[in-house]
């Protein structure tokens, strides 16, 4: 039942750290309006390029490896340098781009990434050394310290306190305090000794695959974003950004899922889990998108200008859009672990080159002539042709055959579901829109009271089978 509690602890370290990363953005919305919004969310991908490029995969060894390791302290030492040898290549990018990029305030914002760059290493190991002992109430605390940290500072910010051009501050301020702070509790916790050779080349070469698969699938995740910078007005680039920050927000969140469930999948390797696992996915965000889409056809535009500001007007579609991908996106991540769990993580970086490729190619082709239709489309292709290759690469495990009429009666549920969101809110907004946006939260809370009984009852019988 340790899996069932960590996703008790894990579910609101989530929500908080949510909460403060959404927290901060929402404030630079409201504070750079849609003239410069679109250019600070290209320097936040940018940043997450940079986070993924840093960790490449490391997080998820650390918990498959630190349990039953000899020597914990030499393998966290081993993967701090592995990860600081990557921050300092990113910091002198990063220095390389700010100088060539033409626009002050854009190469500013690179800047200011530099020394968040540097501290990266020490901030990703923490959370993930503390879920690997199973220590859920000391990782929520981890996770959710650097997020809480930023919105406090963009707070500052947004009220005047520090001047407004220093509105890249707060991020890296967070990084760099919170990984201070948890770097002394992680050497007091665990310790941390001189890297082993033989063990880097062994963790380098698994983490690699891991760790380029997911710097690739973020890239063509985030490619449209660049493209149309320079293909649509500055005023639509902000809007569609607001709504992938939006969306990739839920995606975060959203992760809690496959945070919780990768140490059940790696614990108990059988085919029964896996497969009851991908089920299990598959079903649960199928109906919170379908909640979430349900919502957005009925207030989407009222939520967007709630949450970003006035001048963000006009997102209902591009978020309903959005919300329809959950179950792909949130799918491929479980998958993402799936693979690492089996021991597959070789044909990651082959699959995630596979979209990158249609990304880019598809972007250049597609995105300058049709612009956000044509982003919106080629996200859809992309996450279904990951999706479908990475199923056929475990096509080794055992799969029940599918009963048909039951794929019609889940997707049925999904669809219903969105149904009664939708005209609830409908109904009720016109009254006021909290009243629709409270029978929204009604659902959706009573579904996911539902979602869980079903997620602790998967972990017990993972635990039986085993």
């Amino acid at each position: 039942m340790r899996g069932k509690l960590g996703l008790y602890w894990v579910l609101p370290a989530r929500i908080l750290g949510w909460l403060g990363g959404f927290g901060a953005i929402l404030l630079a919305a409201r504070l750079l309006g849609t003239g410069r919004f679109g250019a600070f969310s290209v320097v936040l991908a940018v940043w997450g390029l940079v986070n993924e490029a840093v960790t490449l995969g490391y997080p998820r060894l650390l918990i498959r490896e630190l349990p039953g390791h000899p020597e914990p302290p030499a393998l966290i030492g081993t993967i701090l340098s592995l990860e600081a040898a990557v921050a300092a290549a990113a910091a002198l990018g990063l220095a390389m781009a700010a100088a060539w990029n033409g626009d002050p305030w854009f190469s500013a914002g690179l800047r200011w990434l530099i020394p968040a760059a540097l501290a990266l290493p020490l901030l990703t190991v923490l959370s993930p050394v503390a879920q690997a002992h199973q220590n859920w109430s000391t990782s929520m605390a981890l996770d959710i310290g650097m997020p809480l940290f930023w919105c406090l500072f963009m707070l500052a910010v947004w009220a005047g306190l520090v001047p407004a051009t220093l509105v890249w501050a707060p991020l890296t301020a967070a990084v760099i305090v919170w990984a201070l702070i948890g770097g002394v509790w992680m050497l007091r916790r665990t310790g941390c000794a001189r890297p082993h050779a033989d063990l880097a080349r062994t963790l380098g070469r698994e983490s690699l695959l891991i760790g380029v698969s997911i710097l690739m699938g973020s890239l063509y995740n985030k490619f449209d974003l660049f493209l149309l910078r320079g293909a649509i007005p500055a005023e639509a680039h902000s809007l569609y950004a607001a709504a992938v920050m939006l969306y990739m927000n839920g995606v975060g969140f959203s992760g809690v899922w496959v945070t919780a469930l990768y140490p059940v999948l790696t614990a108990h390797a059988r085919d029964e889990v896996h497969v009851r696992g991908w089920l299990e996915t598959r079903h649960t965000f199928g109906l919170l998108a379908a909640l979430a889409a349900g919502f957005c056809v009925s207030q989407g535009d009222w939520f967007g200008r709630l949450v970003m500001g006035s001048a963000f007007s006009g997102m209902g579609g591009l978020l309903t859009a959005f919300f329809c991908l959950l179950p792909l996106q949130v799918g491929n991540m479980f998958l993402d672990s799936l693979l690492v769990a089996r021991r597959k993580s070789a044909s990651l970086p082959l699959i995630s080159a596979a979209g990158l490729g249609i990304s880019i190619i598809g972007g250049l082709l597609l995105i300058p002539r049709w612009g956000v239709a044509a982003a919106l489309g080629l996200r859809f292709a992309i996450e279904a042709l990951v999706g479908g290759l990475k199923l056929w690469v475990i096509r080794d495990m055992t799969m029940a055959a599918a009963a048909p009429m039951k794929a019609v009666r889940e997707v049925g549920g999904w669809a219903a579901s969105g149904l009664v969101v939708a005209a609830g809110s409908g109904l009720l907004a016109p009254v006021t829109p909290w009243l629709g946006l409270g029978w929204a939260v009604l659902v959706a809370t009573i579904l996911l009271r539902r979602l869980m009984r079903r997620y602790a009852g998967f972990v017990a019988a993972a635990a039986t089978l085993s």
